[in-house]
């Protein structure tokens, strides 16, 4: 199975590699602008009401596709990762000692799971048709 860690990059790493090969460079935006994208990916992480995006002219042809590939990436990448930090929590039972059972711990984990293959199915599938 391919993960990044098997090339020897923690996803910090290749987010930061990523990220520094993005030709969209933040100092070519206004203090304004700034704060805007600041308040957007605020109200994006939080899932809060406001803007979730800045205005200003559209970016060159090279800028709109790494834009339009990172994103997707990016959350297919989390999706991905995610399914393999819930093969760790199944193979770990930390409640012993509590009502939690094994059986519904074991239970949880797999419809975490489940859900987590279907939204990864479905970041892979808009991601092709864009």
């Amino acid at each position: 199975m391919f993960t990044f860690a098997t090339m020897g990059m923690s996803t910090n790493q290749f987010f930061e590699h990523l990220l520094k090969s993005d030709p969209v460079n933040l100092s070519q935006l206004t203090p304004e602008q700034l704060k805007e994208a600041g308040e957007a990916n605020w109200n994006t992480i939080f899932d809060l009401e406001g803007p979730r995006s800045i205005k200003r002219k559209p970016l060159a042809c090279e800028a709109w596709y790494s834009q339009r590939l990172f994103k997707p990436f990016s959350s297919i990448f989390k999706s991905h990762e995610t399914l393999q930090n819930i093969e760790v929590y199944i193979r770990r039972f930390p409640f012993r000692g509590t009502r939690v059972s094994p059986v519904t711990y074991l239970r949880h984990n797999i419809e975490v799971y489940l859900q987590e293959v279907y939204v990864l199915r479905q970041r892979v599938i808009d991601f092709l048709n864009s």
